[in-house]
């Protein structure tokens, strides 16, 4: 498989750019067509069900490229936070003893 943890982590930060720029698209073409088409419609020759399907048409991509945006996002948090060194907790982070404080 991989040579080690390190080096898959470095492959897959380098591929969530990509990813979020592969979803770019289908998203920006989706909402051109979620916008244009009905912008473009002229009275009495553009009938209902044809702004309908074109605005159908450019739904389905721009589904797609939004859904495609967050897990790009969500991958790239995962393999920042797998590449980050581990942080140790300062003193006065950690409590002073193991009982449970008051409520109040």
């Amino acid at each position: 498989m991989d040579r080690g943890p390190g080096h898959d982590a470095r492959h897959r930060a380098a591929r969530s750019p990509t990813r979020l720029l592969g979803s770019f698209a289908p998203g920006a073409a989706g909402l051109a067509l979620c916008v244009g088409v009905p912008a473009a419609a002229r009275p009495g020759t553009t009938t209902h069900p044809e702004v309908a399907h074109g605005v159908g048409a450019g739904l389905l991509p721009r589904v797609r490229g939004l859904a495609g945006g967050a897990r790009a996002v969500a991958h790239r948090r995962a393999a920042v936070r797998l590449l980050s060194p581990a942080r140790p907790a300062s003193p006065a982070s950690r409590p002073a003893s193991s009982e449970r404080p008051p409520h109040a």
